[in-house]
């Protein structure tokens, strides 16, 4: 009898210590519970809450999302994925503050998969202050009265894999000035629209790349690349196989500011770029900056703008091939202040108020 007595004590223990350690992968449902923490958030006994199941998931482990509800906003500060499997709503109420925030190391990677964010009084919807690498895969972002996705001065590599940012105060995707060194971004098949202010804009020392994406009907502008004071790193856009159409201002523009010592390089191809309030595409700077941009526009469809492409200052270099720039309402063309501009062929400069076929033009467009 003393030895079964003994038996049970060391299995009770054993079973406690397993409860109040982490667990690789944990599970949130609409019927959690927050003391499910004690059990790890284990499929039987599921927690409620994101924050919840985050306390008790092991460094890169998992929380999976078992059935449709609202799981609260989360801070992040260690290699982790939150999963919500396609046909299940994971939605995250922002009241205030921030939804998803992230401030891990420069080691980790957090994923984000298939999530509803909807600002209700919040700032910004995700925010990557800190971390490794950050994967946004078929999650959706709306109502924020900041930024929908904002990355960081001191975050790394993101990538954002389709669905859409919307309806949001700020930026639908911003990545913010950085001081020092470079971020990357990969945005592929992203619908970013209605946003008060620009559908992406990136900032010093970011490098990014977009394709297969929508960028509509935002009130300050559809995709704008910027450098500035703050940082020598190079800027870096590329535009690829996506429609940028009926925003405020201009559509895509591509821009050293303030006298920075830094370029940007710049590939524009086979983009749908119409109907923008001012100008379907702009290259250039503020002022004769040491740095500059040089940019390849190829094979995109330039329709229905004030100005078809504006290129501003000696320090854009610019090479133009294949594009057709049409109904424009006052130029197709406007090379500005000794900007370098050259032809590679194939452009047609067609129905436009000035700067149509055949007409002088200061550059050989054709």
């Amino acid at each position: 009898m003393t030895n079964v007595i003994r038996l049970l004590v060391c299995a009770i223990g054993v079973a406690v210590a397993g409860a109040s350690s982490a667990a690789q992968r944990t599970f949130v449902a609409s019927y959690g519970l927050a003391a499910n923490t004690a059990f790890n958030c284990s499929i039987a006994k599921p927690c409620r809450a994101f924050s919840e199941a985050i306390s008790v998931t092991d460094p890169a482990g998992e929380v999976v999302v078992l059935d449709s509800a609202g799981y609260g906003p989360v801070s992040i500060a260690h290699s982790v994925s939150i999963i919500a499997p396609a046909g299940v709503y994971a939605g995250v109420s922002v009241l205030s503050g921030d939804g998803i925030s992230v401030g891990a190391t420069a080691a980790d990677k957090i994923i984000l998969r298939g999530l509803t964010i909807n600002g209700q009084g919040g700032a910004r919807g995700i925010v990557f202050l800190t971390g490794g690498q950050l994967v946004i895969d078929r999650c959706t972002v709306s109502g924020m009265t900041g930024n929908g996705i904002e990355l960081g001065i001191a975050s790394g590599a993101t990538t954002i894999v389709e669905r859409a940012t919307e309806r949001n105060g700020g930026n639908g995707i911003e990545f913010v000035d950085r001081p020092t060194g470079i971020s990357t971004g990969v945005v592929t098949s992203v619908r970013s629209s209605n946003n008060v202010n620009r559908g992406l804009r990136t900032g010093a020392g970011s490098q990014v790349s977009v394709t297969s994406s929508v960028f509509q009907r935002n009130g300050n502008g559809g995709v704008w690349a910027f450098t500035g004071t703050t940082n020598a790193a190079p800027g870096k856009l590329d535009l690829t196989r996506s429609v940028v159409s009926d925003n405020g201002t201009e559509g895509v523009v591509v821009v050293v500011q303030f006298g920075a010592a830094t370029f940007i390089q710049a590939l524009i191809s086979e983009n749908v770029i119409t109907d923008n309030t001012i100008a379907g595409i702009e290259v250039g700077a503020t002022s004769a900056a040491a740095g500059g941009v040089r940019a390849v526009v190829s094979r995109n469809e330039v329709r229905g703008h004030a100005i078809g492409m504006i290129f501003n200052r000696a320090n854009a270099v610019v090479v133009l091939n294949g594009n057709v720039v049409a109904q424009s309402s006052t130029t197709g063309v406007d090379i500005r202040n000794g900007a370098v501009v050259r032809s590679g062929g194939d452009n047609v400069v067609d129905d436009n108020s000035t700067n149509e076929a055949g007409s002088a033009v200061p550059v050989n467009l054709m």
